[in-house]
């Protein structure tokens, strides 16, 4: 029957100023699909990636890749995070952390803090 998948990825940090920092990740995948369509009888006519794989485990063997990027600054009272976030149609991590492949996202967070050194009740406050 077969089957088998590896994930490898490669990641870091490099501070560019006291106050900010990008972030990256890459992480590649390989899948060997074990072979009996009798485990994914209802998934036999679906087709992923533009119609190159079938769903079926009919024993296609395929790479995918995934990447992060994010650029984030941290300070007393400004910060913020953008983030960039690519997966592959043929992306796989059976570990269960991925829920979703064949997607990219941008996220974008910003966010200030006043802190109230001599108030009686409140040390900060915190839009974002």
């Amino acid at each position: 029957m077969g089957g088998a998948g590896s994930t490898l990825g490669l990641d870091g940090m490099f501070r560019l100023h006291q106050k900010y920092h990008l972030e990256w990740q890459v992480v590649g995948s390989r899948t060997e699909e074990p072979n009996d369509t009798t485990l994914t009888e209802d998934f036999n006519t679906m087709r992923f990636d533009r119609g190159k794989h079938s769903a079926a485990f009919d024993g296609e063997t395929y790479r995918g890749s995934a990447a992060y990027l994010s650029m984030e600054r941290d300070s007393r009272t400004w910060s913020f995070d953008v983030d960039y976030w690519h997966w592959s149609p043929e992306f796989r991590a059976d570990n269960g952390f991925v829920f979703r492949n064949d997607n990219r996202q941008v996220n974008f967070w910003t966010g200030w803090r006043f802190n109230k050194d001599n108030h009686k009740f409140i040390d900060q406050i915190s839009p974002a």
